[in-house]
């Protein structure tokens, strides 16, 4: 196993694992060239604690479904709830997924469990494809404990969201087995607001410029790489 975080703070989110693959994490990305196991789908990250078959199935369900199938914002736990719905249904009829009955199941299962991150909100979805919101931060994996200890007491005294990640996964590299993987992080930040400059001479401003001024939207995540 591995562990895999969440923060949101100070108007950014962050999603950080220690490995590229949940459940072998045994595999180097030096010696393997699988893409890792956060995904970035429209304006989220999902983060899969799943095999790499089940993975790879995942993908392609969201290629199958495309952009009309997915959801633009993943803003709300229905959103949520519907999309995994939807991936499950294609998982079952189109890719075989083993959907047998558990006892401590109160519905068809889907062997997942994913964190979901967007600019302004934390999920995490169970194989029940129940979809729970956090505030602040979660954690899942072997090291799941250790990681929300971690991250309970350092959240007030660390600013940014990828340095609690990563201070938090760096504890968790001490105490479980399962986590000693190289760290990724992907990180979202919500736009800013900035006041308009104009660079016109001072009299020629005071003229056309209305009364009140207004503030313009400027989304710093534009020019990023994605």
């Amino acid at each position: 196993m591995a562990t895999l975080i969440a923060v949101k703070k100070n108007g950014e989110s962050c999603i950080a694992i220690d490995s590229w693959s949940m459940r072998d994490p045994w595999i180097s990305p030096t010696i393997c060239v699988n893409d890792p196991c956060i995904i970035r789908v429209g304006d989220a990250f999902i983060g899969l604690n799943s095999s790499v078959a089940f993975q790879q199935a995942f993908e392609t369900t969201l290629h199958n479904l495309g952009p009309r199938g997915i959801p633009t914002t993943f803003a709300t736990r229905q959103e949520v709830f519907d999309f995994f719905l939807k991936v499950h249904e294609a998982l079952r009829n189109q890719y075989f997924m083993n959907v047998s009955y558990q006892p401590s199941q109160e519905f068809e299962w889907t062997p997942i469990d994913a964190i979901v991150v967007t600019r302004d909100s934390l999920f995490r979805v169970d194989s029940n494809r129940a979809v729970y919101e956090f505030s602040k931060f979660w954690a899942i994996g072997s090291g799941e404990a250790f990681a929300l200890g971690s991250l309970h007491a350092l959240y007030d005294q660390i600013e940014k969201p990828t340095e609690l990640a990563e201070r938090a996964l760096s504890a968790v590299k001490e105490f479980d087995s399962g986590s000693q993987g190289q760290i990724l992080i992907q990180s979202l930040k919500k736009p800013i607001l900035s006041m308009a400059t104009d660079v016109a001479p001072s009299s020629e401003r005071r003229k056309r410029e209305p009364k009140n001024r207004s503030l313009r939207l400027t989304d710093i995540s534009r020019n990023r790489k994605k």
